[in-house]
């Protein structure tokens, strides 16, 4: 109900601004005309809006005068849910999220070396319904930063179903890595991601690696004296010949 000092007709706007408080996003805006006489009752309102996802969301109104002078303004903050048959809606949006994951460096070839990492996830949408979604992992090095591979995976979800799903990758080199998970919906709306840091991988025996081979002493001796001439053996000094059956 706005109102004015003059005992007259103006002409008003009032301006509205929707952000999602969740995400800090600015998600919807409208503006009206009106006019005003004095302080005579008036009640207007805005046309019916709804988001595109579950969030608290923040409404600003601006008014201005017919010169685009600020002259008031309120707000305030509600929680919505997405409705799928509002006019304002092209569709829900549901929010998508990793619920839980873990990862695991394994060893593939049988050197006792870990050449693999396997890396588990449980994704969750807060839709009762099925959900396509596109889990992406990124490999770098940890010593660089540098890129060193990507792969990706396509999975179905319901509600909060506790559903495990797996990626693995097996290093091609000898070095510590980096792990970058994200996942998107079936939207290409980004949703979730963790990191996996300083994972320790050894190259695959048969391609250069460190390979199952045997080490051990060739031969070893040790040698005591005595160092302070006081006739008893105080100091030992042992010598060793350590080799491996790797041409390497």
């Amino acid at each position: 109900d706005p109102d004015t000092e003059c005992n007259c007709t103006v002409e008003i706007e009032v301006e509205m601004e929707v952000y999602n408080n969740d995400t800090g996003d600015w998600v919807g805006y409208d503006n009206y005309y009106y006019e005003i006489n004095g302080t005579q009752y008036d009640w207007f309102e805005t046309d019916d809006w709804s988001p595109d996802r579950n969030a608290n969301y923040t409404f600003e109104f601006y008014l201005y005068d017919e010169n685009w002078n600020y002259e008031d303004h309120f707000n305030f903050t509600v929680y919505l849910e997405c409705d799928d048959d509002s006019n304002n809606s092209d569709g829900c949006d549901n929010d998508e999220w990793f619920e839980d994951w873990d990862s695991d460096s394994v060893d593939t070839d049988g050197d006792s070396l870990p050449d693999t990492l396997d890396i588990s996830y449980n994704p969750d949408t807060d839709c009762d319904c099925e959900v396509e979604i596109e889990v992406e992992v990124y490999v770098y090095e940890n010593s660089t930063g540098d890129w060193v591979d990507s792969m990706y995976d396509y999975h179905t979800i319901d509600g909060t179903e506790e559903e495990y799903f797996e990626q693995s990758w097996t290093s091609h080199e000898s070095q510590s890595y980096d792990f970058y998970v994200y996942m998107y919906d079936d939207d290409w709306n980004s949703e979730d991601e963790f990191w996996i840091y300083n994972v320790q991988l050894y190259q695959k025996s048969g391609g250069g690696g460190p390979g199952d081979d045997d080490e051990y002493f060739d031969w070893i001796y040790e040698y005591v004296w005595d160092d302070d001439d006081d006739g008893y053996n105080d100091t030992v000094e042992i010598e060793y010949d350590p080799d491996t059956t790797c041409e390497c």
